[in-house]
Parts: structure tokens; C-alpha cells; sequence
């Protein structure tokens, strides 16, 4: 599930920074956030039968991953 996000997030993320200029080639979603983030929110948007309020919950979650980035330095171990 978190991998799913993940890439939603990722995919939001490089849409939103496409025109920008960075210091970094490139940019990941920070994975422990998502995780910190995801526990408390999964079982909320699950639950939710207003389809329009859990979409609306699943849309705010990825806005806050996207604001939590990480460089990709290559050659790191």
C-alpha cells in the first residue's frame, strides 16, 4: 500500500518541480514520513463512505508527501 502511495506521490512531485531549478538532479518522497503519515491516515480513508471526502483525504496526504522530499545523491552508500 505504501508503495502505491509512494509512487502517486512521486508522480505528483515531479510534475510540480518539473520547471523549477534545484539544487539536485532529482528528488524522492521522503519513505519514512510517508510511513509516519500513512499509519495514521490509512484506516481513516479506508473507513470513509463519502467517496468525495475520501478522496479529498487521500489528495491532502499526497500535497504533504510531496512537501517532504529528499535528494537522490548518486554514489552514496
Amino acid at each position: 500500500m505504501a508503495s502505491l502511495i509512494e509512487q502517486d506521490a512521486q508522480e505528483e512531485m515531479q510534475e510540480k518541480n518539473a520547471n523549477k531549478n534545484l539544487k539536485f538532479e532529482e528528488y524522492k518522497i521522503n519513505h519514512n514520513i510517508l510511513v509516519g503519515k500513512l499509519k495514521n491516515r490509512l484506516v481513516e480513508i479506508l473507513l470513509e463512505e463519502d467517496n468525495a471526502k475520501k478522496v479529498a483525504m487521500y489528495d491532502k496526504l499526497i500535497l504533504e508527501l510531496t512537501r517532504n522530499i529528499v535528494p537522490v545523491i548518486r554514489g552514496r552508500t
